[in-house]
């Protein structure tokens, strides 16, 4: 029997970030802007790093 794992990819677009950790679409691009997330820029699309923006939920490093 096969187990089908969910394995989330280290960067994400903005779009596919906002479905998979459940931020607003406003709150992660202000985030970026402030350079508080690591990013990286391809062209006109930015991708972001998932497991820091976790962790700095969890810990609660930002400011509402």
């Amino acid at each position: 029997m096969e187990t089908k794992s969910t394995i989330t990819p280290v960067y994400q677009s903005i779009k596919d970030t906002v479905k998979t950790v459940g931020v607003s679409e406003f709150f992660l691009r202000k985030q970026l802007k402030a350079e508080k997330l690591p990013h990286i820029k391809s062209g006109n699309k930015v991708f972001v790093n998932v497991p820091a923006l976790i962790a700095r939920l969890e810990g609660g490093e930002f400011e509402r």
